[in-house]
């Protein structure tokens, strides 16, 4: 729905996520107001889609509204440990490889 919405392509309302553009994003923000992430109340693998997703359609595409409660989720899946590693293993690399380039 999202890509449909980013095509300008519409279609009619429904009850599922998987509907319209509106309908995702009205289901996406309503779990979002009571549920920290994709899944409930833990992390799972579906956070790490659904984060990646959101992420870049909303910052990237700019095809999803900054809705408070979604840029709420991605700094909770951001600011995961997990995350956190990652993103500096990455800034070291980038190092590295800045300092080979240098060299």
């Amino acid at each position: 729905s999202v890509e449909l919405h980013f095509r300008k392509i519409e279609h009619e309302t429904s009850e599922y996520s998987f509907g319209a553009y509106r309908d995702t994003i009205r289901n996406l923000k309503a779990h979002f107001a009571s549920h920290p992430y994709a899944v409930g109340s833990e992390f799972t693998a579906a956070d790490t889609q659904l984060a990646s997703l959101l992420g870049f359609t909303i910052l990237q595409l700019e095809a999803v509204p900054k809705e408070p409660e979604f840029m709420a989720y991605l700094a909770r899946v951001a600011d995961r440990p997990a995350h956190l590693r990652s993103h500096k293993l990455d800034d070291e690399l980038m190092q590295s490889v800045s300092a080979r380039r240098t060299s």
